[in-house]
């Protein structure tokens, strides 16, 4: 592995990369015109910042967890759509003037 990459947690702007056992946080959002092209970051210099362990253990780090929403909201929808099935019909709306 290259390097190690750590978001600090509620602070999406910086992010924390360890490299070669040393600390460096990076500025992610360096200029506001990135929020409107994000492809425009691959040319952008970054601005970083070497921080000591003690302030890399220091920071509130995010670790990163499975999101299991999958299964809970197809289950809702397959259970909606057999409940609601009945009442079909009554969305047809006949829009032609005879």
């Amino acid at each position: 592995m290259l390097c190690e990459s750590r978001q600090i947690y509620k602070n999406p702007k910086y992010r924390v990369i360890r490299y070669n056992n040393e600390y460096f946080m990076v500025d992610l959002v360096s200029t506001w015109i990135t929020y409107f092209f994000p492809m425009i970051n691959w040319f952008l210099p970054k601005k970083y910042a070497k921080i000591s362990e003690n302030e890399f253990e220091r920071l509130n780090i995010v670790e990163p967890v499975k999101n299991n929403v999958f299964w809970p909201v197809a289950g809702s929808s397959v259970l909606f759509g057999i409940i609601l099935r009945k009442y079909g019909n009554f969305f047809n709306v006949q829009l032609k003037n005879n």
